[in-house]
């Protein structure tokens, strides 16, 4: 019997992988620079990765993809083209996400267990979730608010998607009844930063003399400036903090997509999404839906952030440091909440790092998503 021995795919794929790295780099300094030559290398570039026959050339496409949109024409048409063979619906990319995705269920764990132990010893409590989607995130912290002695609990649901809002009420009033708590669900359909003084008035009369926790979970880096140079995050931040909550739990990625120009977005979002593909590439999971959240998932944000134009850019991150700051100027004191550093460290690729203000979501080193607990500080002037 003859004994055959293969090469691992990854180690078989290497150098070529990390030279086509290499040029993608190149490629967007040249973009940035407005070089004539840029689409045709471009062109090149896409082609090669299609068919390099490594598994992960999907991830790195969607990078040539995006730097295409900014070029348009016949090389951004067929990069458009050959990623669409990945699409599915939004909300299977977003139940395989939550599912399949480490940092997802990691973050709500811990933010889970830092607003049940503010909740701890109290009957009654409002919960105020900055972008509650289809309610995921509350439904599993229920059954611990109840089994710690939670009786009312008053859900604030921000949501600018009617359809998801619909099912997050839907979903609690079911599990009022199953949990054995009290709950009252007052939806808000919009952005946070474009509610009415009438919607923020009920807000504050749906949460009087009760303890009020905030959640705002991957919702905030939405945000963006209202065109009058107004920074709205800042003001929804004071808004915040104007509620006197017991407990605000930020989740948001942790990289600098603010920034500017292009190719220093450009390094920072490849360090990002390459730390996300490559966890996802380390997980057990069908190829095919690596595939699909890469390419139509991330895919998307990828696109938003290189190939839109200044002004209509979206996907706006900010670094640990600047939310760091951003809390600070609103009026909380940020401090490591114990019950949530006591998640366990690491699931699959992904760790937990305690950093001095914050924790940090981290995969082979690179800080994915921060979680904040704050807590108001100080009045605002």
């Amino acid at each position: 019997m003859q004994l055959v021995t293969t090469t691992p795919l990854r180690l078989r794929h290497g150098a070529r992988h990390y030279a086509q790295i290499e040029e993608l780099h190149r490629l967007a300094r040249a973009v940035e620079a407005g070089s004539p030559s840029a689409r045709g290398e471009l062109q090149q570039w896409l082609n090669s990765v299609q068919q390099s026959g490594d598994p992960r050339h999907v991830g790195l496409y969607v990078f040539g993809a995006a730097l295409a949109q900014r070029l348009e024409g016949r090389t951004a048409a067929e990069a458009n083209l050959y990623l669409r063979r990945y699409e599915r619906t939004q909300i299977e990319l977003f139940n395989l996400l939550g599912r399949a995705l480490p940092f997802v269920g990691l973050a709500t764990t811990v933010c889970n267990q830092a607003i049940a132990h503010a909740c701890r010893g109290t009957q009654r409590a409002a919960l105020i979730d900055v972008g509650i989607g289809t309610g995921r995130q509350v439904l599993q912290l229920l059954p611990t608010l109840a089994a710690q002695g939670l009786r009312e609990l008053t859900v604030i649901g921000i949501e600018p998607a009617e359809a998801a809002l619909q099912m997050a009420r839907q979903q609690l009033e079911q599990a009022a009844q199953e949990s054995g708590l009290t709950i009252r669900v007052l939806p808000l359909l919009g952005s946070v930063e474009a509610l009415t003084e009438l919607q923020w008035a009920q807000i504050h009369a749906s949460c009087a003399e009760m303890p009020v926790v905030i959640n705002a979970s991957f919702a905030l880096h939405h945000i963006n400036d209202d065109g009058r140079g107004r920074d709205q995050r800042q003001l929804v931040l004071q808004r915040l903090h104007a509620l006197d909550p017991a407990l605000l739990v930020l989740a948001e990625p942790d990289v600098d997509h603010l920034e500017t120009a292009l190719y220093p977005r450009f390094r920072n979002c490849f360090a990002h999404f390459s730390a996300v593909f490559d966890t996802l590439d380390r997980l057990d999971m069908a190829q095919a839906d690596r595939d699909a959240l890469k390419a139509g998932f991330f895919g998307r944000e990828i696109a938003d952030i290189l190939g839109q134009p200044e002004g209509r850019r979206s996907e706006r991150h900010e670094s640990a440091a600047q939310w760091l700051r951003r809390l600070a100027d609103a009026g909380f004191d940020v401090a490591i909440d114990e019950a949530a550093a006591a998640v366990g460290a690491v699931q699959g690729p992904v760790q937990l790092r305690r950093r001095a203000y914050h924790c940090s979501l981290e995969a082979g080193g690179e800080p994915v998503v921060a979680l904040f607990c704050a807590r108001p500080q100080r009045a605002l002037h």
